[in-house]
């Protein structure tokens, strides 16, 4: 017999492999594929994840206050658990930001400037990604924010082992130590409480899945656009590095 999460998986199931089937991953996950290119895009995933998770903590604790006032208090108490972890991968990101930049540095030129990194303007799609979060918050359904957070880590740690994988091979096993938040991500279910959260919120609502299934799918609309526009970053760090090296 099936459960409410099955239903809710089978319901993105298309989605996610959507997501997937992206053509900016596939190249990036070919074997031609440059080092250098996989780099820039791991830096640049990195460093925009950082703003795109930055007000995460600030989302969950007004989604927890929101549940609270529409009577959803269990829900209300584990979304502020929930916004506890997501301090610590917002750490992790940051860490493994720094992390690669450094290890371009140490292999290639131009040089990456960390500062210029990190206050690189928000992305149409980041922007987007944040208004999408306030109206759910501020909406009447503010445990939808849930289903929010759970399909972006979901789907994220369904991609961590390939990438991971795809990145020790084309840039050696130092890298290993700069994906420490992909690492985090490809044990989604065995970590944290978010997978607890969701499961044992859709098994006491059922009747509430395709609204879930609903957030869930426009999460990850948002989350393609930004991953296309990590890809395009990533391409002008490569192609940058590219011209240096032809005048070099």
């Amino acid at each position: 017999m099936s459960t409410p999460l099955d239903t809710y998986q089978d319901r993105l199931a298309g989605a996610r492999q959507g997501l997937k089937n992206r053509q900016e991953l596939r190249i990036l996950m070919a074997a031609e594929v440059s080092p250098a290119l996989l780099h820039a895009f791991l830096i640049q995933w990195a460093a925009l994840t950082m703003q795109l998770q930055e007000p995460a903590e600030r989302f969950l604790v007004e989604a927890s206050r929101r549940c609270a006032e529409v009577g959803e208090h269990k829900l209300s108490l584990s979304l502020l658990q929930i916004a506890g972890e997501a301090i610590e991968r917002y750490r992790m990101v940051a860490d493994d930001t720094r992390r690669l930049a450094q290890l371009w540095n140490a292999r290639r030129l131009p040089h990456i400037n960390l500062t210029d990194l990190l206050t690189q303007s928000a992305t149409t799609s980041m922007r987007r990604f944040h208004e999408s979060q306030q109206l759910q918050v501020d909406g009447p359904r503010p445990w939808t924010q849930l289903a929010a957070v759970y399909e972006a880590d979901a789907t994220l740690g369904s991609l961590a082992g390939r990438v991971t994988a795809q990145a020790e091979c084309l840039l050696g096993a130092d890298v290993r130590s700069c994906l420490r938040s992909l690492d985090a991500l490809a044990n989604f279910e065995e970590r944290g409480s978010l997978s607890r959260t969701m499961v044992e919120f859709l098994d006491a609502n059922p009747e509430r899945v395709d609204r879930m299934a609903e957030a869930g799918e426009r999460t990850l609309d948002l989350y393609m656009d930004f991953l296309r526009e990590c890809c395009i970053a990533a391409a002008n760090l490569s192609l940058h590095h590219d011209r240096h090296q032809a005048v070099g």
